[in-house]
């Protein structure tokens, strides 16, 4: 969030918020997918 704010203002704030939240879940799946592997 700060690093958006920072380099593109206000705009990317606003861009930064929903990356933000995209990466966080991308991140949780692909600890859950790791963690649950052997059942696949």
């Amino acid at each position: 969030l700060l690093i958006g704010g920072t380099i593109l203002g206000p705009l990317g704030m606003l861009f930064a918020v929903p990356a933000t939240g995209v990466m966080k879940v991308v991140l949780l799946e692909i600890a859950f997918v790791r963690k649950n592997a052997h059942l696949l």
